[in-house]
């Protein structure tokens, strides 16, 4: 069994020492978000919970380098979560990119989330169901954190500009500040990236993640030595093709697979050989 969210001794660091790096929040006010959002998972009553909404307050400035926030479009902050993860576990991360929300929807509106959606039942059920389905499989026998990249999502009202545009978001040292922040904390047996622009973080390089596995790409160094490091395409059903492509030249006999399962196996590879061939 799976838990979401699970409070352990890894998870209070994590509140104590990530959140607060972009968020300005009160301890009491990170529970009852994590509350929240543990509900959801079991119950789907998805709506608005204006009492959240109220007492959460705006990221700190130095997320926003120093831009008028009158000059942005709102309209989404993730905050990590987690299945299983403690300090004693094999934790394994998956770093996305970042809070995508439907501009339509949230114009003008900050809502809080996590990765992937994951605390919504009927989202996890079907819009990310290959993501959930891949987090599922690897929670079995490990820890599994999940975090963006970028923990906010905006556009600029002028310029349409969204936050992960190049030069802000690498202009941008708090990303990095965060993600090895979580680094350091989770201490993950394998992080894997969904997408370029995390695996450009943590490798330095421009990584194709519709080519062969880079071998040279394949570990991440922090203070406490290497981590492997597996850069994946999104699962994303709009990226079914890039996806197709880079399993075609990834792994044999991939279409009696699903993608999944595919994917699974790579990470198993990964972990069992510390190289990919």
């Amino acid at each position: 069994m799976i838990e979401f969210c699970k409070n352990t001794s890894l998870s209070e660091k994590i509140k104590k020492e990530v959140l607060p790096l972009f968020l300005n929040l009160e301890e009491s006010q990170v529970e009852c978000l994590y509350q929240y959002f543990s509900m959801e998972y079991q119950t789907d009553p998805y709506s608005d919970n204006m009492l959240i909404k109220q007492e959460l307050n705006i990221i700190k400035e130095t997320y926003l380098i120093k831009k008028d926030i009158n000059s942005l479009h709102y309209f989404g902050i993730d905050i990590p979560c987690w299945f299983n993860i403690n300090e004693s576990s094999k934790n394994i991360m998956i770093i996305g990119l970042d809070p995508l929300r439907n501009q339509k929807k949230y114009k003008d509106k900050l809502e809080f989330g996590t990765p992937y959606a994951f605390h919504i039942k009927s989202v996890r059920e079907k819009n990310t169901k290959k993501y959930f389905d891949f987090v599922e499989g690897l929670a079995i026998n490990y820890g599994v954190y999940i975090t963006d990249a970028s923990k906010i999502f905006y556009k600029e009202k002028l310029t349409n500009k969204r936050s992960t545009n190049c030069k802000i978001f690498w202009g941008n040292e708090l990303h990095f500040k965060v993600l090895k922040k979580e680094i350091e904390l989770v201490k993950p047996k394998l992080i894997i990236t969904l997408g370029v622009v995390p695996a450009h973080m943590l490798s330095g390089f421009r990584v194709k993640t519709t080519d062969k596995i880079n071998l040279d790409l394949t570990t991440y160094e922090d203070n406490f030595g290497l981590i492997p490091l597996i850069c994946l395409p999104h699962l994303s059903n709009a990226n079914n093709s890039n996806i197709n492509k880079f399993l075609n030249i990834n792994i044999t006999d991939y279409k009696n697979k699903t993608q999944v399962e595919s994917y699974l196996e790579l990470v198993k590879l990964r972990l069992k050989n510390n190289t990919l061939c």
